[in-house]
C-alpha cells in the first residue's frame, strides 16, 4: 500500500521491485551522530529473498545532520557529506567501493548553514539547497562525470511538486499535490520525538501527537535572492 502524504489518499500497488538486480537494491545511512567520522556509513541488500545485508565504508567521510544524505538512483548509491563532497558507488559491482569527488560549489554568505536534499527524477540525480527556514532554495542536477552540479530553472520541474524530507524526498505530479502548483516545494518537518505508532494514530484517526506539519515555498526564491 502506498499513501499519499498530501492528500491521505492510499493506493494498492504491486511490490515495485525485480529480479533484476540493476532495480533490486535497498540502502540507508548508517553513520553514527556519536562519530561524525565513521567510516561505515552505508548498509544495502538485494530485495531477492536470503540476501544478507552488507556494509560500504567510506574512509574520510564526515556526517552531518543537516547536509548529509543518501540517495539510490537504480543500483548506484550517492552521499554527500558535511563538505558537500559527493560519493558515489554501484552496488551491482562484484565488491561494491565507494569513490569520493570534490563537488563543492560556493554559497552565498548570511546563513550559518545550509540544508541539502537529494532527490531522483527521471533517472537523474537531483540536490535542493535550502536555508533552515526552506525560503532560499535552488535546485541542481548532477553531472557526474563533468564533476559539475548543473542549476536547474523553476521550469526544470516541468509541471511538478518537490517534496522533500529528511527521511526521503520526492518528485510528484502537480495533479496528485492537491492543487499546489507546479514549481511548489513542500517539505516536510518532522520532530525527532516522532514515531511510527504516532504517524499510525494519526492517519488512522486514533489522536495522538501530530508528527508531520508543512512549510511551503517556490523554487523562483534562489539564493542570491534577498
Amino acid at each position: 500500500m502506498v499513501l499519499n502524504p498530501i492528500t491521505a489518499v492510499e493506493v494498492v500497488v504491486l511490490w515495485p521491485f525485480t529480479e533484476d538486480p540493476a532495480e533490486a537494491f535497498l540502502a540507508i545511512m548508517t553513520a553514527s551522530l556519536a562519530d561524525r567520522r565513521a567510516s561505515r556509513v552505508v548498509k544495502y541488500c538485494r530485495t531477492t529473498v536470503g540476501r544478507d545485508r552488507a556494509m560500504l565504508r567510506a574512509p574520510r567521510f564526515r556526517f552531518d545532520m543537516a547536509c548529509s544524505n543518501l540517495l539510490s538512483v537504480g543500483a548506484t548509491v550517492y552521499l554527500m557529506d558535511d563538505r558537500r563532497k559527493l560519493w558515489r558507488a554501484e552496488l551491482t559491482a562484484v565488491e561494491p567501493k565507494v569513490e569520493g569527488r570534490d563537488m563543492a560549489f560556493a554559497l552565498p554568505q548570511g546563513e550559518i548553514r545550509w540544508r541539502h536534499y537529494f532527490v531522483e527524477s527521471l533517472g537523474h540525480a537531483l540536490l535542493m539547497v535550502s536555508d533552515d527556514h526552506h525560503k532560499r532554495l535552488q535546485l541542481y542536477r548532477l553531472n557526474w562525470d563533468a564533476r559539475w552540479w548543473m542549476r536547474m530553472p523553476t521550469s526544470g520541474l516541468s509541471d511538478n511538486v518537490l517534496l522533500l524530507g529528511r527521511v526521503g524526498s520526492a518528485v510528484v505530479p502537480a495533479s496528485a499535490a492537491a492543487g499546489h502548483l507546479p514549481g511548489m516545494v513542500l517539505v516536510v518537518c518532522q520532530p525527532w520525538r516522532s514515531t511510527i505508532l504516532h504517524m499510525v494514530l494519526n492517519f488512522c484517526g486514533g489522536g495522538g501527537e501530530q508528527p508531520w506539519f508543512w512549510t511551503e515555498s517556490r523554487l523562483e526564491a534562489g539564493l542570491d535572492d534577498d
